[in-house]
C-alpha cells in the first residue's frame, strides 16, 4: 500500500511538473486578455500588447507605467513584473517589461526571467511592431534549460465600424523551448467606442457605447514533432458608466479538448486603473488562475 502512494505521488507529481513545462509564457501573463479567455491581439490597447502584440503599444498617444502579479494555483507558479509605455515622445513608440516567475514547490532553483524591449510604428490605420525579448528560464523534467533572446512581431489593422484584425508571431528566433515555442497569433475585434451610433436615442447611444467582443486563433509550437496545437479564444468587455469594466472570456484547446471559463473587473480613470480576473478549467477543475494588474497613466 505504501509503494502504491508513492507511485500516485511520484505520478501526479511529474504530471504537474509536465504542465507547468509546456504552459505557453505568452500566454500566461495579461490580466485584461487572461478576462477575456486570452483573446485581445486585435484590441492590445494596455501594456500587455508588449508580450501580446507588440503593434498595440502604437495606438494612442500615453505614458504607461504597470504592475501586475498571476498565480496559477495548480503548480503553484507565481509571476510579477512592471512594464513601462511611452508612445508620446517620438514617431516611434517603446515600451520595457521585466517579469519574474517562480514554482513555490521548487524553490530557489525554479526562478525564471523575462525581459523585452519593444518598438511600434503607427502607418496611419496600419500598426507594426517588434518586441526583442531575454528569456531565462530553468530545466524541468520535461523541458530544457532557456537562456537566450527571440523576438515577436506584430501587425494591427484598423478598420471603418470599429473593426480591427490581428496577427503576432512568437519567438521568430526558435527557443527550443515548449514554454515559448514558435507561435503564431490571429485576433478580430469589434469596439463600439470607435463607431458613431446612428441613432437619436442618447439612452442608447449610451448603452452602444463601452463594449469590446474580441476573437483569437492560435497556433502553437509549430515546430513540435507531434504537431502544432490549436486554441479558439473568446471573449466580450463592457464598461459601465465609462469606469467599471466587467470581463467574460472561454478557451478551448483542441488537442488536450480543455474548456476555460474566465472573468474579471476592475476599475478606469484617465490617470488610475486596476484589474483582476479569475480562469477556471472546466475540464481539470483543479486548474485555475488568479491575477490583478495597477495602472498610472500620466
Amino acid at each position: 500500500m505504501r509503494n502504491l502512494r508513492l507511485f500516485v505521488f511520484f505520478t501526479l507529481l511529474l504530471s504537474s511538473l509536465s504542465n507547468a513545462a509546456t504552459q505557453d509564457i505568452n500566454e500566461t501573463l495579461g490580466i485584461r486578455t487572461r478576462a477575456m479567455g486570452g483573446a485581445g491581439r486585435a484590441v492590445a490597447t494596455t501594456n500587455e500588447a508588449l508580450y501580446l502584440n507588440p503593434a498595440g503599444i502604437s495606438q494612442f498617444s500615453r505614458f504607461n507605467l504597470d504592475g501586475d502579479y498571476v498565480h496559477r494555483f495548480t503548480e503553484a507558479t507565481h509571476w510579477s513584473g512592471v512594464s513601462l509605455v511611452d508612445s508620446t515622445s517620438t514617431p516611434f513608440c517603446g515600451g520595457v517589461d521585466f517579469h519574474m516567475g517562480i514554482n513555490a514547490t521548487q524553490g530557489s532553483n525554479s526562478i525564471a526571467y523575462l525581459g523585452s524591449f519593444a518598438l511600434a510604428l503607427p502607418l496611419d490605420r496600419f500598426h507594426v511592431g517588434a518586441n526583442v525579448r531575454y528569456a531565462y528560464l530553468p530545466a524541468t523534467l520535461t523541458d530544457s534549460l532557456v537562456n537566450q533572446f527571440s523576438v515577436d512581431v506584430g501587425m494591427l489593422a484598423l478598420f471603418d465600424y470599429g473593426l480591427s484584425a490581428a496577427v503576432t508571431g512568437y519567438n521568430l528566433v526558435p527557443t527550443n523551448s515548449r514554454r515559448l515555442p514558435l507561435s503564431v497569433g490571429f485576433g478580430v475585434a469589434f469596439r463600439t467606442d470607435q463607431v458613431v451610433v446612428a441613432t437619436k436615442n442618447p439612452k442608447l447611444q449610451d448603452m452602444m457605447q463601452g463594449l469590446t467582443v474580441a476573437f483569437d486563433w492560435i497556433l502553437r509550437d509549430l515546430t513540435s514533432p507531434n504537431g502544432m496545437q490549436n486554441a479558439m479564444m473568446t471573449g466580450a468587455e463592457y464598461t459601465i458608466a465609462s469606469i467599471f469594466p466587467v470581463r467574460a472570456g472561454y478557451t478551448y484547446s483542441l488537442e488536450s479538448n480543455e474548456h476555460l471559463f474566465s472573468c474579471g473587473t476592475g476599475f478606469a480613470s484617465n490617470d488610475f486603473g486596476i484589474d483582476v480576473f479569475y480562469e477556471q478549467n472546466i475540464t481539470n477543475t483543479d486548474d485555475r488562475s488568479f491575477g490583478t494588474a495597477v495602472r498610472l497613466l500620466f
